[in-house]
């Protein structure tokens, strides 16, 4: 989208977003390390929404594609997902050689021979960028949703039942994935069964867009009440969906384990319309603006920091913030600090990526952005 017809507070949205997410993969690694409870709260606050939120915003944002061609729109979305999806994971492949090089460490080649590490790959599997998992998942959510919305479109009604049935497919899928791979096993090709949960999200963004508080200038009190209101219930909320996982307690939206079949989506959506109020009575600055505009390519080299970095800042942080009972405080220092220090180093990798391999990235050369 030109920067002259963006909308001001979906790029705050999205910068706070990404910040979120460059966070939670930084207080995650210091719980799953180290095990400091403080920080597995943090976690779990983090993890309970800030997914959801990009697939809120991307349905908030879909322009309708009913009359868009078969073969334009899968050429846009070959462009725009595809190919930043295996850019992303071939880049961070010479990471592991420069690690390698740097911790002493022989690093295994065999996989790269194999032909099931390239089937994986073609099948959207994030075999080396874990990160790349969203691009893939929301490649399966449009491709659903072109299928869907010229039928969708059609009701408000049919809409709703969309997203709750969806919802409720993915979240069954998950919750007796175990016994089911029993008796048949169900491919994730191009992550098709978290996409039945994320397309949920997406289309009550997409019901969101329609509501005239997002689309019209609004009282700002109103934006207060809303931020008071959700940013309440997420605070109830997110300590009592504890995930199916028994190691690492939390909602894990990249591996379909979502929690409990309430709790998950109320925190889920609390937690996005607290940081689309928090947007909104935000002012335009040209950071944050920066932040939104690029989000896709700072999850690309999120992928890279939160694999090779992130633990040699939190290991020297560690010496210097931590006292002998961390609390809530020192760990959001650490992970604050280091959060700026990934993402101004992440600042000119966009910049270049933009300028000499926008294609690689999904975007085309445009002078506004």
């Amino acid at each position: 989208m030109p920067a002259s017809q963006r909308i001001s507070w979906v790029d705050n949205a999205k910068a706070l977003g990404i910040i979120a997410v460059f966070y939670g993969h930084i207080v995650s690694k210091i719980f799953t390390t180290y095990a400091i409870p403080t920080a597995g709260l943090q976690y779990k606050l983090i993890y309970s929404f800030h997914m959801p939120l990009f697939f809120l915003l991307a349905g908030y944002l879909v322009k309708e594609t009913q009359h868009r061609k078969l073969f334009m729109f899968m050429k846009n979305k070959f462009m725009t997902r595809i190919v930043p999806f295996f850019f992303f994971n071939i880049l961070i492949l010479p990471c592991y050689f420069i690690f390698a090089k740097i911790s002493n460490r022989s690093i295994d080649l065999s996989p790269l021979f194999q032909a099931s590490f390239y089937l994986n790959l073609l099948a959207g599997m994030q075999t080396l960028n874990g990160l790349t998992w969203f691009l893939a998942c929301l490649l399966s959510v449009e491709v659903i949703h072109y299928l869907l919305y010229p039928v969708l479109r059609k009701s408000r009604i049919l809409l709703c039942l969309a997203m709750v049935l969806f919802y409720i497919m993915g979240w069954g899928l998950s919750y007796k994935a175990d016994i089911i791979n029993q008796y048949i096993t169900i491919p994730d090709y191009w992550f098709i069964k978290e996409a039945l949960v994320a397309y949920s999200f997406y289309l009550f963004g997409n019901l969101a867009a329609a509501c005239p508080i997002f689309y019209k200038k609004t009282n700002p009190w109103l934006n207060v009440f809303l931020l008071l209101l959700t940013v309440t219930c997420l605070f109830a909320t997110f300590n009592l969906n504890n995930g199916p996982f028994k190691v690492h307690p939390v909602s894990l939206f990249a591996f379909g384990g979502y929690g409990n079949f309430l709790l998950f989506p109320l925190t889920a959506i609390a937690g996005s319309m607290c940081i689309i109020s928090a947007s909104r009575l935000m002012p335009s600055f040209s950071f944050m603006s920066f932040l939104g505009r690029n989000t896709l390519s700072l999850m690309g080299l999120d992928g890279i920091f939160s694999l090779f970095t992130d633990i040699v800042f939190i290991n020297y942080y560690l010496k210097i913030f931590f006292p002998v009972q961390p609390n809530h405080f020192s760990v959001f220092i650490q992970c604050a600090s280091i959060t700026c220090i990934t993402l101004l180093l992440s600042v000119p990798f966009v910049i270049f990526l933009k300028k000499y391999l926008p294609f690689m990235i999904g975007y085309k050369k445009d002078k506004d952005n």
